[in-house]
């Protein structure tokens, strides 16, 4: 099992909306990736841990213009 996190997507950065995408973090070391296209400026992933757990994440964007 993972965490399930949301991509959302925003126009302006202040007004947010779930872009339909999830992926699921582990809490060991792991890959796993989401593809997003179309995202207007802005791109977030939202999740929440449990209390008391930490997790490094690290997102790579891709852009191609």
């Amino acid at each position: 099992g993972g965490l399930k996190a949301d991509i959302q997507i925003s126009p302006d950065g202040e007004h947010w909306v779930n872009e339909g995408s999830q992926i699921y973090l582990s809490t060991v070391s792991s890959v796993t990736f989401a593809r997003v296209r179309h995202f207007g400026g802005y791109l977030r992933l939202v999740g929440e841990l449990p209390k008391g757990l930490e997790m490094n994440v690290s997102v790579y964007l891709s852009l191609k213009g």
